[in-house]
């Protein structure tokens, strides 16, 4: 069975410490680095590769009144660049010391790439953006679920939560997971997923499905950027991916909670911190009482379109 391994240098190494850091000044000799980040590596039998794995643990972990206490997961993908915002945000809407508290404390386990449009893509594509390789969904799905979510799991005391959380390319690769293995996480936050994959591949696998999963509902959050400065031709087969599998989840008889919600000021580039934010509060929403479900707090009013069944 695979595990995670640390490597002695890489214990508590911090994500921006990746890179060489400068010497400390003399004044500051008794300055020492903290993080809350781990960096682990795994061997993975399925991609036939080594895999890097960033791992926070909040900083209620180590406590001793924490001691039998299990955590949610959010699994990031890109994890490389976005690591840094979104332990930001699981701190500031998690921590006690932030004294916001509206989702739980989250372990987020952040996936760096190694051949992203490999990974991120359901079909095999002989031409356009992203074709080179494509295809390689399914095997990376197989990768999370058999190997790194088990290794994750050992290793931490994780509950039984699991977040998805990708943008763009990797926002394909959420919804496509949400139709392929809708109950392997709780939520799917979608970030400007490139819905326009293979003539709306998602979309229309979507509407030709007329059988309802079996499980719980599992809640998915879906944001889209306006994107002005992309070129006509782009802006609208993005738009339109977007915008038919919405309509598909609009007639489709699945165990879902999900919510949309356009950023007009934000562009594809700026808009992932805008959806791991409100993609959270989302997730982590009583459905009944508009609250988060981990403090009284107001609901979130500024979701355009949701539906809840």
């Amino acid at each position: 069975m695979n595990q995670l391994r640390i490597s002695p240098v890489a214990l508590l190494v911090a994500v921006s410490a990746l890179s060489s850091l400068p010497a400390f000044p003399a004044e500051l000799q008794d300055a020492k680095q903290v993080s809350s980040a781990i960096q682990f590596s795994i061997r993975s039998e399925i991609l036939k590769e080594g895999r890097v794995v960033l791992i926070y643990v909040p900083d209620t972990y180590g406590s001793a009144s924490a001691r039998q206490k299990r955590y949610p997961v959010l699994y990031l993908l890109d994890g490389r660049a976005y690591f840094e915002v979104t332990t930001g945000i699981a701190h500031h809407l998690g921590s006690w010391n932030a004294a916001v508290q509206w989702i739980p404390d989250l372990i987020v386990v952040a996936i760096p790439n190694t051949q992203r449009p490999r990974d991120m893509t359901p079909t095999h594509m002989a031409e356009g953006p992203y074709s080179s390789g494509s295809g390689g969904a399914a095997a990376f799905r197989k990768f999370l679920e058999g190997e790194l979510m088990p290794a994750v799991d050992k290793q931490f005391r994780t509950s039984e939560e699991r977040i998805l959380v990708g943008h763009s390319l990797a926002g394909l690769f959420v919804l496509d997971t949400f139709l392929e293995r809708p109950q392997l996480f709780e939520a799917y936050i979608a970030s400007d997923p490139s819905l326009w994959w293979d003539n709306n591949l998602l979309a229309r696998k979507l509407a030709a499905r007329s059988d309802v999963p079996p499980g719980k509902s599992v809640r998915l959050y879906i944001a889209q950027a306006n994107t002005p400065d992309s070129t006509p031709g782009e802006h609208d087969a993005h738009k339109a991916g977007i915008t038919a599998f919405c309509a598909a989840l609009e007639t489709a008889r699945w165990p879902v909670r999900y919510s949309y919600q356009y950023f007009e000021d934000e562009n594809h580039f700026s808009v992932p911190l805008q959806a791991i934010y409100r993609g959270l509060l989302f997730a982590f929403r009583d459905p009944a009482s508009g609250k988060p479900t981990s403090a009284s707090a107001p609901p979130n009013k500024s979701l355009e379109r949701t539906r809840e069944e």
